[in-house]
């Protein structure tokens, strides 16, 4: 079994943080035991329809030791969607600032390896206005899941279903063997559409075209 950290740790609105005692429901697929992610790339639909409760929709990055999640969230708290750039665990780092999600619109997101031997990550978000939010976490991790996820507390997923899109994970290494339309899952029905792999020069790429959450039955 897998284990995905919480956003109810501690969840990032602006420059502050507010804590969370309540337990999540947690739908998610994961694709893991990646030798070492270099980024992630993708996009996110936002639902049609403002909710009450508190919902976060995600993809994010794990290490293989579950001490952190690097994930930018869409937050559909307050009856309205912000989508923003978040690490939850250890070290603690700063909420990375986001950009305003309308509904029924397309979002954009980069997870990147920063490349400068320490491994630190560079996240970004953007909307279909051209609105950009990025950060660079200091957080010396290798990076080995990539998760999808629909976290919520205390809202029914009464929403429909959760899309990711037109992803893309690069990974160093040769190995392909995570890269397949029938990942990990918890509590959730999910459909994984378009999976396509190459490799390169000491690394690997997964496309995939579409990832679909549905609520569990």
């Amino acid at each position: 079994m897998k284990t995905i950290t919480s956003l109810a740790s501690f969840v990032a609105l602006g420059s502050a943080l507010f804590a969370k005692s309540a337990s999540a429901d947690q739908h998610f697929v994961n694709f893991y035991e990646i030798y070492n992610v270099l980024s992630v790339t993708g996009q996110l639909e936002v639902p049609t329809k403002d909710l009450s409760g508190t919902p976060y929709l995600w993809p994010g990055l794990q290490p293989y030791n579950n001490q952190g999640v690097l994930q930018p969230v869409l937050d559909g708290r307050n009856k309205g969607w912000f989508f923003g750039n978040n690490y939850v665990g250890k070290p603690s780092e700063p909420y990375g600032g986001g950009v305003g999600a309308p509904l029924g619109s397309t979002l954009s997101y980069v997870m990147r390896n920063s490349n400068d031997g320490k491994n630190n990550w560079y996240s970004e978000v953007s909307n279909e206005n051209g609105d950009k939010a990025s950060y660079t976490y200091e957080l010396g991790l290798t990076m080995t899941q990539a998760i999808f996820d629909c976290e919520l507390y205390d809202v029914d997923w009464n929403f429909g279903d959760v899309i990711f899109k037109n992803i893309e994970i690069i990974a160093s290494g040769s190995d392909l063997s995570w890269c397949n339309d029938h990942p990990y899952s918890s509590s959730v029905n999910y459909k994984v559409d378009g999976v396509t792999s190459s490799k390169g020069d000491n690394t690997v790429s997964c496309k995939i075209e579409k990832i679909t959450l549905s609520p569990p039955s």
